[in-house]
C-alpha cells in the first residue's frame, strides 16, 4: 500500500514496529562508544540509551517513506552525542 493510502492506525503500527526494529542499534552504538561498558562519553550507559532513542524516535519521525530518505534533522538529541563533534 502507497505511504499516503495509509490510515493513521497504520501510519502508527509502521511507526512503533520501525521504531522496535532499529531498537538494537541503539543499544549496539552505545555498547561501542562505551570503553568500559558503563560510561559513554560522559553519560551512564541508561542514560546514552535514553538519548539515542530519542534520536532514533526523532528520525522515524523524520523519514519520509515517498523519498526513501531521512528529512533534515532539527538538532541532535544531546550536544555530546552529536557525531558531527566526532570525527
Amino acid at each position: 500500500m502507497a505511504p499516503s493510502r495509509r490510515t493513521k492506525a497504520d501510519q502508527k503500527l509502521a511507526r512503533e514496529q520501525m521504531i522496535i526494529r532499529h531498537m538494537p542499534l541503539v543499544t549496539f552504538v552505545v555498547g561501542r562508544m562505551s570503553g568500559d561498558g558503563h560510561r559513554t562519553m560522559g553519560l551512564d550507559r541508561e542514560d546514552a540509551i535514553s538519548y539515542g532513542t530519542e534520536g532514533l524516535i526523532q528520525a522515524v519521525d523524520n523519514f519520509d517513506p515517498t523519498r526513501n530518505q531521512l528529512r533534515e534533522l532539527r538538532h541532535p538529541p544531546h550536544p555530546g552525542l552529536d557525531p558531527r563533534r566526532h570525527p
